[in-house]
């Protein structure tokens, strides 16, 4: 998630109106708080514009007048990080707080008032042409103006998704941009589809590939499991393991092979935790799941090009206690 203590200040009275968040959906933004901490960070997956906002509370109205100025014909997602947002929009009035998230429209005007309280308010607004997604509009619609987030595994997926991207995804490449647009992209068509119970217009690419991102979620967020492996993700995803297993394969992987890749991730970042600096390294290894010294020392050579004890010591300083060769 983003942190907001290293967004570039806003400085300027016209500034705001600059980040994509709103110079593509142009709105009236009026500061109902402390203007001085108004901050953000923008930049753009391929066609999608991506801004992640810290201020203390502001109210925005996009308006019909200003739609008839212009409508760049988008989707946006809303999405609540700290504070509340009264949002009202396609004749819907909701409320949402952090872990929700809401679809606007471009062409419909909308209301917003965000307040962030004591702490200020973060918010991430991700806009999405309406030709990116398979979803015809009018089904869309029917969206439009909900608080989503809660309804279903794939909704909480695309929340984790974007929040996340606030804190890397502007040091990305072109190219994994591109790749983070198609995988956001995937993950919203397959949400909206869940919803609308019209999962069979997604394309079959973009439901694999959700499915992709599921299973490696929670792979991630059950890797303490000892009984972690094909067949307990299957289960949770409802799929068969064969299913499961040719899923992976499309992504030039496997299972197995993912899941001890994030045990050594793990491993790694053990490794120069100070709060587990009294462990040994193969005390650490064998938290998660390599008893054998041997067979952990030979993996973890094979995917970092080190010892894990050279790796230790290089990034603890070399007197952390317990550091083996």
């Amino acid at each position: 998630m983003f942190g907001g203590e290293d967004f570039p200040l806003i400085e300027r009275k016209g500034g705001w109106a600059d980040t994509p968040v709103l110079s593509d959906v142009t709105s009236q933004v009026r500061f109902t708080g402390d203007r001085s901490v108004a901050q953000f960070r923008s930049f753009s997956l391929g066609e999608v514009p991506y801004s992640a906002l810290r201020f203390s509370s502001m109210l925005v109205r996009r308006t019909p007048r200003l739609i008839r100025q212009s409508d760049p014909d988008m989707y946006g997602l809303c999405l609540a990080v700290r504070g509340k947002t009264k949002f009202e929009h396609a004749h819907r009035d909701e409320e949402m707080s952090a872990g929700h998230m809401i679809l606007y429209d471009s062409a419909l005007p909308f209301d917003a008032d965000i307040d962030g309280g004591r702490l200020n308010a973060c918010a991430v607004v991700v806009q999405f042409p309406k030709h990116l997604l398979p979803v015809r509009q009018h089904h869309v619609g029917q969206v439009v103006g909900e608080v989503l987030g809660e309804h279903s595994a794939v909704e909480r997926l695309l929340y984790r998704f974007l929040v996340d991207l606030g804190r890397e995804g502007g040091n990305c490449t072109a190219q994994d941009r591109a790749r983070l647009q198609s995988t956001a992209t995937d993950l919203l068509s397959t949400a909206l589809g869940h919803r609308l119970d019209r999962e069979s217009r997604v394309p079959h690419s973009a439901q694999q590939h959700v499915l992709f991102l599921r299973a490696t979620a929670f792979i991630r967020e059950h890797l303490g499991r000892p009984d972690l492996g094909p067949a307990l993700v299957a289960g949770a995803l409802k799929v068969s393991v064969r299913t499961l297993n040719r899923i992976f394969e499309q992504q030039d992987t496997a299972v197995a092979g993912f899941i001890k890749q994030q045990h050594l991730e793990r491993i790694r970042t053990d490794l120069t935790a100070l709060h587990l600096s009294h462990l040994t390294v193969h005390a650490i290894a064998a938290r998660w799941g390599y008893v054998r010294p041997a067979v952990f020392s030979r993996a973890f050579r094979a995917t970092f090009g080190e010892p894990p004890g050279e790796y230790r010591r290089r990034f603890a300083g070399g007197d952390v206690i317990g550091v083996q060769r």
